[in-house]
């Protein structure tokens, strides 16, 4: 952008960022208007509405302390803020009018549904002649992010912030030379809804000159943000994204690369590279014409290539600018990186004398599959737009101009594009006559499942020579922040159905009512392809308004039982966990492929969750709770990328005889379109699904969906489930669980959330999800439930192994269903012969699975519930005693007698004797009369050569103290016999045997 005019001093004063709480934001951080010494100021709204349904709009501007910012917009009146309708397909490109005082401020966008959104910042003399501009895309709050900065000559960078939080946050401006060294750091306070704009060079770091390197820029909250490359003479504006510092991103598109000399000056392309990682980057630049072939150019300090190869150690950066020799030529670059950097271009015009003219910034382009562009061909102003195939296979693209109002007005294609090729051209050139006109160009690609290109979009005014580059919008937003934003933030019901529409949209799945209104088309052919029912995203927003979670460890388990696998062997929470962070990490890299969107978008859902989770950091599956989108989007990016390369053929006879009916009721299910679901990137990750017959992978995904109209918690009247075994001995007590012998009383109850049995009809009469009948909003009779399902770990076991269980099979009329738990008793032996009793504590969790397929009656479907099993974990636990002892190792004799006695002393035990060096070994059998005395008797000997054998009474003293003995009265008879010398009879000496109190296991 260039301007011969002033303009330095207030540039300061017009860039910022703005938040909003509204479901669908775009914050635009650069708002300027009114007169200033050598001209005005002026703002663009560029807005586009890529939906098939109204989008309301409101523009919202305030000045740089958060208050309205008043402006006159010629086709809206005068406001700090504006409403308007976008029809379907209409486009609204709406100019202040530069009228005033000079003000500058920020743009809220806020919008109902997923619209198009971009600003152009223009400069005009005093005259009203138009000098220069500059394009700026709406920007998301980061809390830490990099921007290249290029304080040399006649260039100075800025950047402008605005917090869009509620609470104050401190910001740290860190300054980092291209080798990777700090050269300073500076802290500033920014206030809730303050803004702030400032350059590097002579402010932020009033020391610094004829620097390069990048910012590293931290807050305490996240804050808005965009980076402003100027040059000073003559005045030019050049806007670049910053890159957050979390940023996963490894290969990078750069539509629009040109070099080289023509009649009145000459191109050069600068190419901007910083390491945002803490690890040393391996980077390939690679440049290519516009048919595909290698384009050489001659870098400073790199020689001439068309691919270059550096190193940039972790935070170090390059500028790399192209010398503008040679013959003109022009195409596209691609950037690979082996970690994440930032990447961006700038796109220059200098005279024949060497002069720098004007110049444009060029951001990362990611490749897509559907987008839109906005036109502008009026005045000395037109439209390009530059294509760029980064795969290795060729791609076909279709172009659709619509004018303002949503009316197609032209159709160029299907054209080819090869590997590599880059194809650039104005909109008056591709659709001759055009003229005076403004409105969108609709590109859609077709091919593999991974076809797509890169876009940019240059506005060109041929008076005042001007470049701007504008971003192209996905023709539905595929922007996983904003998608996840929209369902994590929608207020109710109804929003949050809505975003979920956004959502399937950008997944090429189509939506449509029972009655056949296609809500979304996406990749369906037929009623035998995959599509959604209205009812069944009304299901997935309820789910999600109630927050409902599954584990790791049930995802596997869903697709485990239905034929998933890896490796050959049943995907566990682990694997599953180690696939999905793998996947997840490769799409942060590379967010330009159509297949790593949902990955994205469950990465984003996670991080929204309270306590946040990311899928891409190594994390204990037990800490991962997913939500039902997060879920369904897994189940589905295995399942279905199969589905529209075949005709499932269900073999249901309502289909069958809905199909063959006159007219074909069905006939509304399909598409023009040539895209496949943007899903399968699980798949790559060594997963396979085993068991996919017919329609059973439809089913799969169908079931999971109507599994969330049903609601089955534990009710209110379910009980505290603790519990201790029954009485047993005297002295009982209890610690943990509840008083002894106490029954556990577990109760669900089921409930239909959703009135469907209106489109009961409609359903069963087209689709794969023919049969169906739904069962009355309120409580569900009939559902069963399987106590004992083992899948996920349930400890049903448990009970059983404590006592006996009583349970009902199938909720009653009132939609419950219990089981109650009966603890045995402890045997006598578990009670305590000390103060205190050795207690145990066994936990558990009962799973049970109710049956509710079933009760719809999916004929196809019928018994999936083992496919996709939906769980409820009701904890438990029971208490009990150790069984009471002693343990005995002392002196008896010359010898040693020990062992356990686990029965009480009011039982039979026996002890164990060993004479020591003698060898001689034995046992004593105590059998008490009372628990305080009884006989004894002993058996032993060594080998054949010596036996023992003898008799007597023993007493018990102190039976319930620490210093529990058995004494044996001296006197005791003794017979021992030998080989050689055949018996003798002995008398024994007083005998103490000392009781250390112990437990025995049970």
């Amino acid at each position: 952008m260039r301007a011969n005019g002033q303009g330095f001093a207030v540039i300061m004063l017009l860039f910022c960022g703005v938040s909003a709480s509204a479901r669908q934001n775009y914050y635009l951080p650069q708002v300027a208007n009114g007169q200033f010494s050598g001209g005005s100021f002026r703002t663009t709204f560029v807005l586009f509405n890529t939906n098939a349904t109204n989008a309301s709009i409101n523009i919202r501007l305030t000045r740089d302390n958060g208050t309205p910012l008043r402006v006159s917009i010629p086709e809206l009146g005068n406001s700090e803020e504006f409403q308007l309708i976008l029809e379907p397909g209409s486009t609204r490109i709406l100019q202040t009018a530069g009228s005033g005082a000079l003000a500058a401020g920020a743009a809220t966008i806020s919008s109902n549904i997923s619209v198009g959104v971009s600003a152009i910042f223009s400069v005009y003399d005093s005259a009203g002649n138009f000098l220069t501009e500059s394009g700026v895309a709406a920007s998301q709050p980061m809390s830490e992010f990099v921007i290249p900065v290029d304080a040399t000559g006649a260039f100075n960078t800025g950047v402008a912030l605005f917090n869009s939080g509620t609470s104050d946050a401190t910001v740290t401006f860190k300054l980092i030379d291209a080798t990777g060294l700090e050269k300073g750091t500076f802290t500033q306070s920014l206030a809730a809804k303050a803004h702030l704009a400032r350059f590097v060079s002579g402010d932020i770091f009033a020391g610094i000159s004829n620097f390069r390197g990048s910012m590293v820029i931290s807050c305490t909250s996240p804050v808005a943000a965009l980076t402003l490359r100027q040059n000073s003479s003559p005045l030019s504006y050049t806007s670049l994204p910053a890159v957050p510092k979390s940023s996963g991103q490894l290969v990078f598109n750069l539509p629009q690369v040109a070099d080289g000399s023509f009649t009145d000056g000459r191109y050069r392309t600068t190419f901007l590279l910083f390491n945002v990682s803490n690890k040393a980057a391996n980077v390939k630049l690679a440049l290519t014409r516009d048919d595909g072939t290698p384009l050489p150019v001659t870098l400073a300090g790199q020689g001439t290539n068309s691919t270059f190869t550096l190193k940039l150690q972790p935070g170090a950066s390059s500028f790399l600018q192209s010398d503008g020799n040679g013959s003109l030529s022009s195409g596209a670059a691609k950037v690979i990186s082996d970690v994440p950097i930032g990447v961006s271009a700038i796109f220059s015009i200098f005279d024949s004398a060497g002069r720098f003219l004007t110049e444009t910034g060029i951001g990362d382009s990611l490749a897509q599959t559907e987008f839109v562009l906005p036109i502008d061909v009026t005045g000395a102003f037109d439209t390009a737009a530059s294509f760029f195939n980064p795969l290795t296979e060729p791609v076909s693209f279709s172009l659709r101009l619509i004018d303002s109002k949503g009316a197609e007005v032209g159709i160029v294609g299907p054209g080819k594009i090869g590997p590599g090729e880059h194809v650039a051209g104005f909109i008056s050139q591709v659709f001759p006559g055009i003229s005076n006109f403004r409105g969108s160009l609709y590109v859609s690609v077709s091919g593999s499942a991974t076809a797509s290109i890169a876009a940019l979009t240059l506005r060109q005014n041929s008076a005042a020579l001007s470049l701007t580059s504008l971003p192209v919008a996905p023709r539905y937003e595929s922007d996983p922040f904003r998608l996840a934003d929209a369902v994590t933030q929608a207020p109710n019901s109804s929003d949050r159905y809505d975003a979920l529409l956004d959502i399937m949209r950008a997944l090429n799945v189509g939506v449509y009512t029972g009655k056949g209104e296609a809500l979304a088309r996406g990749a369906e052919r037929g009623p035998a392809d995959f599509y959604l029912y209205d009812f069944e995203l009304s299901a997935m927003a309820g789910a999600l308004g109630r927050k409902e979670t599954w584990s790791a460890s049930e995802i596997a388990g869903q697709l485990s039982n239905f034929g998933v696998q890896s490796s050959n062997n049943s995907l566990n929470a682990e694997k599953l966990q180690e696939v999905l962070t793998s996947a997840a990490s490769e799409s942060t890299q590379d967010p330009g492929n159509p297949l790593s969107l949902v990955l994205l978008l469950i990465r984003e859902l996670g991080l929204r969750h309270t306590p946040p989770s990311d899928i891409t950091a190594t994390a204990s599956t037990q800490q991962i709770q997913f939500d039902a989108l997060q879920r369904m989007l897994i189940i589905s990016d295995v399942m279905l990328p199969s589905v529209p390369r075949r005709t499932i053929d269900f073999s249901v006879k309502s289909l069958i005889a809905s199909l063959n009916e006159p007219g074909d009721r069905c006939s509304f299910i399909g598409s023009t379109e040539t895209s496949r679901f943007k899903l399968g990137k699980l798949l790559s990750k060594g997963l396979r699904t085993a068991a996919r017959v017919g329609g059973t992978a439809l089913e799969a995904v169908h079931n999971a969906y109507l599994g969330l109209v049903i609601d089955i918690q534990e009710t209110k009247s379910s009980r505290n489930h603790n519990t201790h075994l029954g009485p047993g001995g005297s002295g009982h007590s209890w610690t943990f669980g509840g008083p002894p012998g106490a029954p556990l009383h577990f109760e669900i109850g089921a409930q239909m959330l959703e009135d469907l049995s209106t489109r009961y009809q409609e359903v069963v009469d087209c689709g794969a999800l023919a049969g169906l009948k739904f069962p009355p909003k309120g409580p569900i009779k009939g559902v069963q439930i399987r106590w004992d399902y083992p899948p996920v770990g349930s400890d049903y076991d448990l009970l059983i192994k404590h006592g006996r269980t009583s349970y009902m099979e199938e909720t009653n009329a009132a939609g419950v269903a219990s089981l109650d738990f009966y603890p045995d008793d402890e045997p006598e032996n578990t009670k305590p012969w000390r103060s205190t009793g050795d207690m145990k504590l066994d936990k558990g969790v009962l799973t049970p699975s109710p049956a509710f397929l079933e009760v719809f009656g999916n004929i196809t479907g019928m018994g999936l519930e083992y496919i996709i099993p939906r769980f409820l974990f009701m904890s438990f636990s029971i208490e009990y005693h150790n069984a009471g002892g002693y343990k005995v190792d002392g002196k008896f004799g010359d010898g040693r007698i020990y062992g356990t006695i686990c029965s009480g002393l009011d039982k039979p035990f026996t002890l164990y004797f060993d004479s020591g060096g003698v060898g001689l070994t034995g046992t004593f059998t105590f059998t008490p009369s009372s628990s305080s005395l009884g006989t004894w008797t002993v058996k032993g000997g060594y080998l054949d050569l010596v036996t023992n054998s003898g008799a007597g009474t023993y007493t018990i003293e102190h039976p319930t103290a620490d210093t529990t003995t058995i004494e044996i009265p001296a006197g005791a008879k003794y017979t021992q016999c030998t080989v050689n010398f055949g018996c003798v009879d002995l008398v024994g000496p007083k005998e103490t045997i000392l009781l250390q109190p112990g437990t025995c296991s049970p």
